[in-house]
Formats: C-alpha cells, sequence, structure tokens
C-alpha cells in the first residue's frame, strides 16, 4: 500500500544531528543529505537535513523535534501542489458504479444556502 511522502528540511545545532537523525530512522524516515546551515544564536553551527518522511510520522514532530534539540531546532515541509492523472494513466470506472452526476444537487436547488 501506498502511503503520501513529506519532504523536509530540518535545521539543528550540529550536537543534535544524531538523535535527529536516529528519530527520522525510527519515522521511517530517509535522510536524502545534510549541508552545513547558518550560524544560530550564541555562535552555534547548525545543519539542515533533508529527508523523506511518511505524512503521518510528523503529526506532532514540532514538539518531538524541540524536545530532541533542547527548544533550538526547526523544520518545514513545504506543501506539494497536487495535479489530477493525465488521461493515460485514468483508470476506467468498474463495471456497477452508477453515474454519480445523479447524486449533484440540481442546479436552482436549495443546497448549500
Amino acid at each position: 500500500m501506498l502511503e503520501p511522502l513529506a519532504t523536509v528540511d530540518i535545521t539543528v545545532p550540529d550536537a543534535y544531528v544524531g538523535s535527529v537523525l536516529s528519530d527520522m530512522s525510527g519515522r521511517r524516515g530517509r535522510v536524502t543529505g545534510t549541508e552545513p546551515g547558518s550560524h544560530g544564536p550564541h555562535g552555534m553551527e547548525r545543519t539542515v537535513v533533508h529527508g523523506e518522511v511518511p505524512e503521518a510520522e510528523l503529526t506532532r514532530y514540532a514538539i518531538v523535534l524541540r524536545s530532541l534539540t533542547a527548544g533550538t531546532g526547526h523544520f518545514g515541509a513545504p506543501v506539494r501542489p497536487l495535479r489530477g492523472r493525465t488521461a493515460a494513466r485514468r483508470r476506467p470506472t468498474p463495471r456497477g458504479c452508477q453515474d454519480l452526476s445523479a447524486f449533484r444537487p440540481a442546479s436552482g436547488s436549495s443546497a448549500g444556502r
């Protein structure tokens, strides 16, 4: 079964990179790379961890990350745009399924007023 993946960028002080990598592994995530980040407050060196994590595993992740990094880490998971399937990839409607247009409200009906 497939599940949606979120692309994440996690910025943490260097001292906490190992904890974050271990936590990502426990969340069924995959690290796609790391890179040096900017200097944080008080001159702390920071690292940006790039990865992919199942979206279901990101519930309450901000709270977990703050706990792992003593409140100094943050992450971003940009929303990816959704796109429809191309005509070549659409599956035909299974036999026995009704035409759903019968379930749409008729124009001028009182639905949604």
